[in-house]
């Protein structure tokens, strides 16, 4: 889980992009990224996406 906001945390596996202010959700809804977790968010969603790449 990904602790984006005081009020939110997203499961990796259900976000299909992020951008500057929220992360998009795969049913379409969008969840704030405060400013302050900003960083550590990106960094947790490009970490969970690393882990989950297929190497051809």
């Amino acid at each position: 889980m990904i602790h984006c906001h005081k009020s939110f945390l997203v499961n990796p596996e259900h976000i299909r992009t992020l951008d500057r202010t929220s992360f998009l959700l795969t049913d379409g809804t969008s969840v704030p990224i405060s400013r302050n977790r900003y960083a550590e968010s990106r960094q947790a969603f490009l970490d969970y996406c690393g882990r989950h790449l297929e190497v051809f």
